[in-house]
């Protein structure tokens, strides 16, 4: 697994980029990504489950004329065997401001996911 998790976010972030702008019809790229139990707190401290992220996902295809998403300042905080935790950097450029969220991902190994990994949990954090 050892950098098959950095690729896993970045691929995922352009996947997010393209649906937003409506450049993507199908979901399967995201369904296919998270873990069943799968986990987010928005940067907004909101929960949700993974029924309601996909949900917001849905809602979302096409809802943004420009948008941007790039991740940087991959770091590896712990790999064992049952899992992988990282942080790294998401950065939204849209037509009319730009944001930036610190985010921790758990990823647990699934051989038939994207790079062999499933999104567990993620948590992001706004940086000012």
């Amino acid at each position: 697994m050892t950098m098959e998790w950095v690729r896993e976010i970045d691929e995922l972030h352009r996947f997010f980029e393209a649906w937003f702008l409506g450049e993507e019809s199908s979901l399967d790229r995201a369904d296919s990504a998270f873990a069943p139990g799968f986990t987010h707190i928005g940067p907004d401290g909101e929960y949700r489950n993974r029924t309601q992220v996909m949900s917001m996902l849905r809602d979302g295809r096409g809802h943004s004329q420009g948008i941007g998403i790039t991740t940087s300042g991959h770091r590896l905080v712990l790999e064992t065997a049952e899992g992988i935790v990282a942080t790294y950097v998401e950065t939204h450029d849209l037509s009319e401001a730009r944001n930036r969220r610190l985010t921790t991902v758990v990823f647990v190994p699934e051989p038939a996911a994207p790079n062999g990994l499933h999104w567990l949990h993620a948590q992001e954090t706004w940086i000012p």
